[in-house]
């Protein structure tokens, strides 16, 4: 019986040591890792917290998740914004090059801090704490938004003070390019601090602006097709289609034009024996009434051979067609966009 009493009391006696010297080792948990919000609080940090195994994976966790929060709130609002100003009608295109390096390039510019990684043994796992000072952050990021605000301004100043509206145009798509890295910065500068990024709220105006300010120039744009040696009406056809695919207005009258676009074509004709061979080449140029050419294009297709020669030239005149149509309304897309 006795025995069986000093077993008890002997269990007792470790439970309770046990429980005391566990207790003793929580006494020391910092109030980041169980009430992060009342050490980081939001209006002055941005913080993010993460648990690993190992306390260097505990840090990498909660670099990863700051840098998941703006990504996920920048990404959120660049799309609503660029759909909001009709930007090319290619939102996820160019969301899509705003990539993960950028924006843990960008994450890296605020000058993340970080708690001393803390290991809670009732977890088993290592807690650190990455966070944010706003006030610092801004500070540090407020000469890239003057950056990619100053390239955005070269642009757009540029095709707002041309008289050449099909050079406006191509100002005007630059701008547009140029105002992706505008539009982002500011996303990241509206999570620092909404307040400071309201300053910018002209600028956001001026950028959702220039889809209009550029159909305006391109609509001013009458052009002339001019085409030299044209078989069937092949090439002047495909050049109108173009030029109807990219808003470009067509004007019949020579004598109130803007631009003369002109197409040249060569057969480069040469005889073997009873076979007619060709390297069809054809080059396009459009030229404003200032003189200043605007857009050049030149190709010449392989070979072409028959015995008839109107065969040659049907052959000829109908690829050139094909090819200067899908070329010519490549370009211009990638040139001055497309709305």
């Amino acid at each position: 019986m006795y025995k069986h009493i000093k077993i008890i009391i002997i269990f007792i006696f470790f439970s309770l040591l046990s429980s005391t010297i566990f207790a003793a080792g929580q006494k020391d948990i910092p109030e980041w890792v169980t009430e992060p919000r009342s050490i980081y609080p939001d209006i002055k940090y941005i913080s993010q917290i993460a648990s690993s195994n190992t306390k260097e994976e505990a840090k990498t966790d909660a670099l990863a998740a700051i840098s998941q929060y703006f990504k996920t709130s920048v990404k959120s609002n660049l799309t609503t914004t660029l759909e909001s100003y009709n930007n090319d009608g290619k939102v996820s295109e160019q969301i899509n090059l705003f990539n993960e390096t950028q924006i843990t390039s960008t994450v890296d510019l605020f000058g993340v801090e970080f708690t001393n990684p803390f290991y809670l043994k009732k977890d088993k796992r290592w807690y650190c704490l990455a966070f944010i000072n706003r006030e610092k952050a801004w500070i540090q990021y407020e000469p890239t938004i003057e950056q990619n605000k100053n390239i955005f301004y070269s642009f757009y100043t540029k095709a707002t003070e041309s008289t050449n509206y099909l050079l406006s145009v191509q100002n005007y798509k630059q701008a547009q390019d140029a105002a992706i890295d505008f539009l982002s910065s500011l996303e990241f500068a509206r999570i620092l601090s909404a307040n400071n990024e309201q300053k910018y709220q002209k600028d956001r105006y001026t950028v959702s602006t220039i889809p209009a300010l550029k159909k305006t120039a391109l609509q001013k744009s009458l052009t002339f097709i001019n085409v030299e040696n044209d078989y069937d009406n092949l090439i002047f056809s495909a050049i109108t289609n173009v030029c109807n695919s990219i808003g470009l207005p067509i004007q019949k009258n020579k004598d109130t034009y803007e631009y003369v676009l002109t197409a040249n074509i060569y057969l480069n004709q040469k005889q073997s024996d009873d076979v007619i061979v060709c390297y069809p080449n054809i080059e396009v140029s459009i030229i404003g009434k200032d003189g200043i050419t605007v857009y050049s294009y030149s190709h010449t297709l392989k070979k072409t051979a028959a015995y008839n020669l109107n065969i040659v030239r049907k052959r000829c005149f109908t690829d050139l067609a094909e090819q200067i149509e899908s070329d010519m309304t490549s370009n211009f897309t990638s040139l001055i966009g497309l709305d």
